[in-house]
């Protein structure tokens, strides 16, 4: 069952394609590998990610690994090394009991200091910010996700169309729940964050900068038809 995927050039030539496999049985899920050479012909499909359940969305990270999440009640998010050279290991971009995630997306402007942000698919699925220790995110690299001391805070719209983000769960996962449920698809340019409610059929647009956010809906207009594409 795929999901979501991403290429990776190799050294020396040919890429690799990751996607998830969204297998609903317990520990049957994953992450495999299509490897190309330089003249896309197929090399090799490996594992590299296992007994895993319901991988889905992730993303990729500044330093060209992949995320996978665990999309179920106890779900967590994976660092998978594209190369297989590494071992995949569980991040901190979310708390030890797991949850529903869905999809990441990085706010890399400052290389140093990296800004990581989760949604989880759940009525009261806070988004997450994961921000690593700053001694930890100055190194980069794949220990970034892994390194202790991490700021995991969640975000809470107020009705004026601002936003901030809490250290409260609680509140994070109130204002999901009044405001943003089921959130999925995720992504970052330009200081803006972009993310879905597939519940409310809602597109959310966040202005990293000014804490300032407006909305779209994704059931009406170009979204829905196409004709402005």
């Amino acid at each position: 069952q795929p999901d979501a995927g991403a290429v990776f050039p190799l050294d020396g030539g040919g890429w690799v394609y990751l996607s998830n496999d969204e297998q609903e049985k317990m520990g049957r899920g994953g992450v495999y590998a299509v490897v190309f050479d330089a003249d896309g012909e197929v090399v090799s499909y490996e594992q590299r990610l296992g007994r895993t359940t319901r991988n889905c969305g992730g993303g990729k990270t500044p330093h060209s690994t992949f995320i996978s999440c665990e999309e179920y009640d106890r779900g967590r998010c994976y660092q998978v090394d594209p190369t297989g050279k590494r071992k995949p290991r569980v991040t901190k971009l979310t708390e030890p009991e797991g949850g529903s995630f869905e999809s990441v997306a990085v706010d890399g402007r400052n290389t140093s200091s990296p800004v990581y942000f989760i949604t989880e698919d759940n009525l009261l699925g806070a988004l997450r910010r994961y921000r690593p220790h700053p001694s930890v995110a100055k190194e980069g690299g794949w220990d970034v996700l892994h390194g202790e001391g991490g700021t995991l805070d969640y975000l809470e719209f107020f009705p004026n169309h601002t936003f901030t983000w809490t250290n409260d769960i609680a509140r994070g996962r109130r204002s999901a729940y009044l405001n943003y449920p089921n959130a999925e698809g995720i992504d970052f340019a330009n200081g803006r964050l972009y993310f879905v409610s597939k519940l409310y059929k809602t597109l959310y647009i966040l202005d990293l900068r000014e804490n300032t956010y407006e909305i779209e809906f994704t059931n009406e207009g170009i979204l829905l038809d196409g004709t402005g594409f």
